[in-house]
Parts: C-alpha cells; structure tokens; sequence
C-alpha cells in the first residue's frame, strides 16, 4: 500500500506528500470466531472503558462489512455515548431489586387478605373498648 500512495505521489509530481501507513490494517475485519473470542474477553471485565469501547467498534464493523462510513461513524458515536458493560449491569440489577420489591410488597399485602383479623385490626367485628363490649 505504501508503494502504491508512493506511486500516486509521483504521478501526481507532489514530492512534499509523505505517504505513511504503519498503523493501519488493511486486512478483513475480524471473523465471526474473533467476535466470540472478543465478547468472552469482555465477560474477563478488564477495567477500562477505552478498551470496552474500542472492543465493541472492532466487533461492530465486523458485522457490518457493507456499511457505509456514514452508518459505522453514526454506530461509533453511539458506542461512546452509551453506557458500559458495567453501567448497564447496574442498571440492570436495580430493575430487578425494583421488581423484587413490588413482588414482595404485593405478597405482604395480600398476605393478610381472606383471613379474619381480630377487631381494632382491620378485621370484621367490634372495636376493642366500643359499643358491643359485654
């Protein structure tokens, strides 16, 4: 690659232009047995968002080989403004204490419900210290 921008640099008599692309991968990107390597490593929760981000890019244009800059900057931007793998595990968990709180507050309520309580208890019958005492 770096002999053709040469070329290119000659053709167009620009002897200013220094061609440079170490850096740069010009092979496929990863394979689908990549991707599932990769979301294991994410499972490892290594401590760094830059990297989790990084990791969901990669994994992104891989299982999107046809799509045009505009769509993989517009899936970039997304993955930066998203939550982390932690954040969202967070959130998550407090759904469920959510969840779990309203099923046991329900069981609580309705726990009492079709059984006779003593009177003064929100039961059927006379008032302790009311009109019915003998």
């Amino acid at each position: 690659m770096q002999a053709v921008l040469c070329d290119v640099r000659d053709v167009k008599n620009q002897p200013e232009v220094e061609p440079d692309v170490r850096g740069f991968n010009f092979e496929e990107d990863m394979s689908t047995d990549e991707v599932f390597a990769v979301s294991s490593l994410l499972k490892m929760q290594i401590p760094s968002e830059t990297f989790e981000k990084y990791i969901y890019k990669k994994m992104a244009k891989a299982w999107m080989p046809d799509a045009n800059r505009d769509v993989i900057v517009k899936v970039y931007d997304e993955i930066e403004a998203g939550p982390t793998m932690e954040e969202r595990e967070q959130e998550e968990f407090k759904k469920k204490v959510k969840m779990a709180s309203a099923e046991m507050r329900d069981q609580l309520a309705n726990r009492n419900k079709g059984f006779n309580q003593p009177p003064g208890q929100g039961g059927v019958g006379p008032s302790p210290g009311g009109d019915n005492q003998q």
